[in-house]
């Protein structure tokens, strides 16, 4: 049985990521925040389980992982995310909010993978893959809270591989600007996703081929598939706003 949980499912990638699990026949557990547009398109699907969750707040993070404990979940993506900035030099509720969001709720949900790979005893069949950003190896003046928490998953995605092997496969896709959002004007948008060594980001389609090759590669694990134009390979990080 193939099964994915999605976290973050409905944020415009994240509907994306959903609907070509969806449309691949597989059993798809949506975690939301706040209701989707399309909700009805979603609940009169058989194979399609909602569940909303704050994972600002620990006490849904567990929810969740209870949840992955007791179902045939067996493709974990940590799509979840939220962007702030908080006065320099100062770490306040949103800070903690970013940390819980971004990070701790990824590393509780992969640890809840782990443990029910366990029970079932079946190696290399569970798959945890970490939505990342392209600019991760980089500090910035800005966004510093959403970097920082960036840069941990990345750390903990190549820790969680070692960890976690052989049951659970652990790997991420760092991307650049692939959807602009509600603060960014068209013109911005393009300046930004130029501002790499292609003068080129990364399309939806290349995330969804990304996550495809991802899972369809048994012996990969470890790896960060890095999408955005090479934006890794530059030392100037582009300002979202």
């Amino acid at each position: 049985m193939r099964h994915v949980c999605i976290t973050g499912s409905t944020s415009k990638l994240g509907t994306s990521i959903a609907d070509f699990f969806v449309k691949n026949a597989w059993n798809v557990t949506m975690h939301y925040h706040s209701s989707p547009k399309n909700l009805d398109t979603y609940l009169s699907n058989s194979n399609t389980r909602l569940i909303r969750g704050d994972l600002r707040k620990h006490k849904d993070i567990n929810m969740l992982s209870e949840l992955i404990h007791k179902s045939d979940i067996n493709l974990l993506i940590n799509n979840v995310s939220i962007l702030y900035s908080a006065e320099k030099k100062k770490i306040d509720k949103k800070f903690v909010d970013v940390l819980n969001v971004n990070y701790v709720a990824a590393c509780a949900l992969t640890k809840a993978i782990y443990e029910h790979s366990i029970q079932h005893n079946n190696m290399r069949t569970f798959h945890v893959i970490n939505i990342l950003d392209s600019e991760l190896c980089f500090t910035s003046d800005t966004l510093t809270e959403y970097y920082v928490t960036k840069h941990a998953l990345y750390r903990y995605t190549l820790e969680a591989a070692l960890c976690f092997a052989p049951h659970v496969r652990v790997n991420g896709v760092a991307l650049g600007p692939t959807i602009r959002n509600e603060n960014q004007s068209e013109e911005h948008f393009k300046k930004i996703s130029e501002a790499a060594p292609l003068n080129y980001s990364n399309e939806v389609s290349e995330v969804l081929a990304a996550l495809n090759f991802l899972i369809n590669s048994g012996s990969i694990t470890g790896e960060i598939i890095h999408l955005g134009g090479g934006r890794h390979l530059s030392n100037k990080v582009m300002s979202f706003f």
